[in-house]
């Protein structure tokens, strides 16, 4: 999954006098209605957001709150990232040709991304719409497989 980071905005934790600073994290898909859930585990100011186990593409919203005692309850402030996840691409099934020199496979795909042929394609072949999800490919230029 694709993920377009923002620059998080650090927020200044109040003065620890009665306990050890830690972090606690909270995460929210803004589709759904209620609250942030708490992200067991996390007590440092780092966590790895690419390697989040997303349930699927949609906007989410971390929480970092800075705590000063032993349970998140408790957290004195916080801050918020928005992450992006978008969908993964997925170019759809493999096509047959009849005749290299005329037949023409129309590619439908899901997802964002820009068709191109493969370096280990047996030739050249023109792609009508490289940008479209549903695009036709022509002109094979010899027979083979194309990727």
């Amino acid at each position: 999954m694709d993920l377009d980071f923002p620059t998080i905005e650090e927020c200044e934790p109040n003065v620890c006098t009665s306990g050890v600073l830690k972090y606690c994290w909270y995460v929210k898909n803004v589709l759904t209605v209620g609250n942030f859930v708490h992200i067991p585990g996390i007590i440092t100011p780092d966590y790895d957001l690419q390697n989040h186990n997303f349930p699927g593409a949609g906007t989410y919203l971390f929480k970092r709150c800075f705590v000063c005692g032993p349970d998140c309850s408790q957290a004195s402030c916080s801050d918020v990232v928005t992450m992006i996840v978008k969908e993964k691409p997925n170019a759809g099934d493999d096509k047959s040709v009849s005749c290299y020199m005329s037949g023409s496979a129309t590619m439908n795909a899901t997802g964002d991304g820009t068709w191109s042929l493969g370096i280990n394609s047996n030739g050249t072949a023109t792609i009508t719409n490289p940008t479209s999800r549903n695009t036709a490919v022509t002109d094979f230029s010899v027979p083979g497989t194309y990727f």
